[in-house]
């Protein structure tokens, strides 16, 4: 989502216990075939909290290895986790049906996927360093560096907006303050 630590562990509090209801309706419906897709909000939960840590690694000063290691779980789930899931459960879905032509070519996009997600995730794996977590707005980095010096004072919401779009955004800023 991309907002901020808050959001994100928001989300992830809302998600996860929606993803695991959805799991026992369709257990209790008797719908194996759907459990697969029942959890994408659970899953989706699990990322929010990720990148729920990451925020707070990198608003904390780029706290190590907290931000490493929630960038890679994040990157787990953008490159290689979503990738797999989402044709496997279709998969799963298509087996409920009388379509073997459907349930064959699902199939093999599920399989295709599996190995394009590990391919994308692996190299990560496999060098660290090449993963180097930061804010990529001008705007976000102008707000994490104003959290960063300030964190120690009283917090209060600022007001800023960007010079593009004039679209004003707030954030606690760590100031008392008037802007």
């Amino acid at each position: 989502m991309c907002f901020s630590a808050s959001a994100s562990f928001t989300a992830s509090a809302v998600l996860m216990p929606l993803g695991l209801y959805a799991h026992h309706l369709a257990s209790k419906a008797e719908q194996p075939g759907y459990k697969p897709l029942a959890l994408v909000p659970f899953f989706f939960g699990v990322q929010q909290f990720v990148e729920g840590l990451e925020w707070t690694g990198i608003v904390g000063g780029k706290i190590e290895p907290l931000t490493s290691i929630a960038g890679l779980g994040f990157l787990f789930f953008a490159y290689c986790f979503w990738m797999i899931w989402i044709p496997w459960s279709a998969w799963s879905i298509s087996r409920t049906t009388d379509s073997k032509g459907l349930q064959r070519r699902l199939k093999w996009v599920a399989i295709v996927a599996t190995v394009l997600g590990v391919f994308f995730y692996v190299p990560l794996l496999l060098n660290p360093p090449a993963l180097q977590p930061s804010v990529f707005s001008r705007v976000r980095e102008e707000a994490v560096a104003e959290l960063r010096t300030k964190k120690k004072e009283e917090p209060c919401l600022q007001t800023f907006s960007t010079a593009k779009t004039g679209h004003r955004d707030r954030i606690q800023s760590g100031t008392n303050k008037p802007q």
